[in-house]
């Protein structure tokens, strides 16, 4: 099912990487971004900016293929079933119908299924927000997702001496598959994906509207610095997620997104 002509704009990445900042942003631009949002919450004090229909759609798409977001037990990602991709197409144009022009939302799952989406909507455009894989993994340590903590019999104990107990692995791996995924894409369709490095929004911010105003989408001038929050990024991740992130894999899938990012790049050993 078509979208129109109007523009829209999916806003990706892996979870904890800015994707709600960039979003707020993004609204308080003027881009619609839905009307049931997810609301805020001890890890997203200014809201998560997530459409509940939206999140609904992904969680039963993981669902039907035996995974979830943390993508646990899963080779790789098959094609939408039927009934998903009707949903997809009823909710595609219920939110072109209620728009006045451009319209976009936020979800980090929607990094999984970019093409499944593109296909749906031929004037999708998309903004990738990424952050460091440490950096990610700590923030996801700190939340303590269910999905993410050990709850084999005998934690208890080890839990008391001090450590995390979290899937760190995971996490990691979750983040080179969420960035891959992001990235993949934007190599099909360079003309329709953007990457922003979350902990240089402020400057990313101005050339981002650039680029999406040229695509289409009516922005209006906001001072990024009023709306960001610079107390939810900390750049500082423990010693052994700092390692860990040393993996060749993760190195390399970090340089890719420094080199595309919009606005400039980190130097290496920065946050990503």
């Amino acid at each position: 099912m078509s979208a129109g002509s109007a523009p829209v704009l999916a806003i990706a990445g892996m979870h904890r990487s800015g994707t709600s900042m960039l979003a707020g942003l993004l609204s308080a631009a003027g881009l619609p971004l839905g009307e049931r949002l997810l609301g805020a919450s001890g890890s997203n004090p200014h809201g998560h900016h997530e459409d509940t229909d939206f999140v609904a759609l992904h969680d039963r798409a993981l669902a039907a293929q035996g995974t979830d977001w943390t993508l646990r037990d899963c080779g790789g990602l098959r094609a939408w079933p039927a009934d998903v991709a009707e949903d997809a197409d009823r909710l595609i144009a219920a939110r072109a119908g209620a728009a006045a022009q451009c319209w976009g939302w936020k979800d980090p799952r929607t990094t999984l299924f970019l093409d499944e989406w593109s296909a749906r909507i031929p004037a999708l455009h998309v903004v990738v927000a990424f952050r460091g894989a440490a950096q990610v993994a700590a923030s996801l340590r700190r939340r303590r997702d269910p999905a993410l903590v050990h709850r084999f019999r005998g934690a208890w104990p080890l839990r008391r001496l001090g450590l995390p107990m979290t899937r760190d692995g995971c996490m990691l791996r979750m983040w080179c598959r969420y960035n891959e995924a992001a990235l993949a894409f934007a190599a099909r369709h360079p003309q329709r994906c953007w990457f922003v490095d979350a902990g240089t929004m402020h400057a990313s911010w101005r050339p981002l509207v650039e680029r999406l105003r040229g695509a289409g989408f009516r922005l209006a001038d906001i001072d990024p610095a009023a709306h960001i929050d610079r107390t939810l990024l900390r750049d500082h991740a423990p010693p052994d997620l700092a390692l860990r992130a040393c993996a060749p894999r993760v190195r390399r899938i970090a340089a890719q997104l420094r080199e595309v990012s919009v606005g400039g790049t980190r130097p290496e050993g920065g946050s990503a």
